[in-house]
């Protein structure tokens, strides 16, 4: 997902092929008035104008709803609080306000579509003529301190006009930090939904516009030009009636801008902080899931090491076993019991070679016996110092695991710790970009209010 599928920008412009909201495209404000011209005949008088009580009407046609105080308002500002009728410029100028006033509260002024007519999109060279034509019909109204306010007059009046804003002061200068997540600013991970949020923000303060209805405009322009044409010819309560129309217009035009620009801003707001969650969950289940994973590793090495001492303990007993002792090794007293034992058997004495027979007999198998009992008693030894040696190793790869985990643990904290600052961090400049923008859009309001 790169920047341009993002939402675009409050105010700012978009090139012909970027689509707003995901399937409008730019000028959708204009094709409600647009719409309302061409079935204006319709809902019209013979005498060209249309009544105030046909406005719900031609409203409906266009798809737009609208509740009656905001319609009387609107005709109000407009056509004055008395009117009854209005002409096609004053109806073209309610419905451009009304879609207006609508977009900036969060709906959309294209007609609902089904499934059975699916929206006809302009080709690439229409797109491309439309955009020509913008850019040709839209004049850029720099700061009051620049222009006078004769000229910024006619700037106004002329037709859609754009905001040329201020370059972005050092302290934005550094839009391209890592955002939220990874830890690592490595750029691959998820902080990049906040850079590119961060940067259309950036680009709306380098290429920032602020587009009015086209038919809203041409009405004031024609406003304006009757007011000049009263001034003139000596009607000054005419040229004052305009004149304060002209005001209240522009002060309704202001503040819809206003009440649009809070909206995206809102909006902003809460998608970044939807990212913000997205990634949040993402990363926890990720730690979670290797926490758990650390766990079954810690415990199947834990499983396969007393596994494998329990075979080389058993192997070590066999061992033992095979060397156990079968006899003892003869002493002194033995082999003088054996010779005496000889020596009487020659001298044919036998009575008294089988008494010192009996007796070697004896001395043997105590021999033997104390040989066993050395060799069990060293056995013994040899088996407890080789289960205090697996003891110590098993021990020591608990303590390992232990460490470890928490080392996890302190990691996930300080990673949790470092997104939730650069989280804080991101709203902080998004904020004050918006501030920015809301100043910008207060100066602005102010001189063009004055200009009339």
């Amino acid at each position: 997902m790169d920047g341009s599928a993002l939402p675009p920008v409050s105010g700012a412009s978009l090139p012909p092929d970027a689509p707003e909201d995901g399937n409008e495209r730019p000028g959708s404000r204009q094709r409600a008035s647009e719409r309302a011209g061409e079935l204006f005949s319709e809902f019209a008088k013979e005498d060209g104008t249309i009544a105030v009580s046909a406005l719900g009407d031609l409203l409906s046609a266009v798809d737009i709803s609208s509740s009656p105080d905001t319609c009387m308002r609107v005709v109000s500002t407009v056509a004055g609080p008395h009117a009854e009728s209005m002409t096609r410029d004053q109806a073209l100028a309610v419905v451009g306000m009304i879609s207006t006033e609508r977009t900036s509260v969060g709906g959309s002024l294209s007609p609902p579509q089904t499934q059975s007519q699916p929206p006809v999109q302009p080709s690439q060279q229409q797109q491309q003529q439309q955009q020509q034509q913008q850019q040709q019909q839209t004049p850029i109204l720099p700061s009051s301190s620049s222009l006078g306010t004769a000229a910024a007059t006619a700037a106004v009046a002329a037709g859609p006009f754009r905001l040329e804003s201020a370059p972005p002061s050092s302290s934005h200068s550094y839009l391209g930090n890592p955002g939220v997540g990874g830890g690592e600013g490595s750029g691959n991970g998820p902080s990049r939904p906040f850079r590119r949020i961060l940067t259309k923000n950036r680009s709306y303060l380098e290429t920032g516009a602020l587009h009015l209805d086209e038919a809203v405009v041409q009405y004031m322009a024609k406003l304006e030009e009757h007011r000049r044409k009263c001034e003139v010819e000596g009607r000054y309560q005419e040229a004052k009636v305009a004149s304060r129309r002209l005001a209240d217009l522009r002060t309704a035009q202001v503040d819809s801008l206003r009440q649009e620009l809070a909206s995206n801003q809102s909006r902003e707001l809460e998608e970044v902080h939807a990212v913000y969650e997205e990634e949040a969950a993402k990363f926890h289940q990720l730690w979670d899931q290797r926490m758990r994973d650390y766990g079954v590793n810690l415990t199947k090495a834990l499983e396969d090491l007393k596994s494998s001492h329990t075979t080389q303990l058993a192997a070590y007993v066999e061992e033992l076993q095979r060397k156990k002792p079968t006899r003892a090794r003869p002493s002194r007293d033995y082999l003088v019991q054996r010779e005496m034992q000889d020596k009487l058997v020659k001298a044919k004495l036998y009575g008294r070679a089988t008494k010192v027979k009996s007796m070697a007999d004896e001395l043997y198998q105590a021999e033997l016996e104390t040989t066993v009992a050395a060799w069990e008693a060293e056995s013994k030894l040899k088996i407890a110092k080789l289960q205090s040696k697996q003891q110590n190793e098993y021990e020591v790869l608990l303590q390992r695991g232990s460490k470890g985990r928490d080392e996890l643990e302190l990691k996930r904290l300080a990673e949790t710790e470092r997104r939730t600052l650069r989280f804080r961090n991101i709203v902080s400049e998004l904020e004050q970009l918006h501030k920015v923008k809301r100043a910008y859009l207060a100066e602005w309001g102010t001189f063009s209010i004055n200009c009339f």
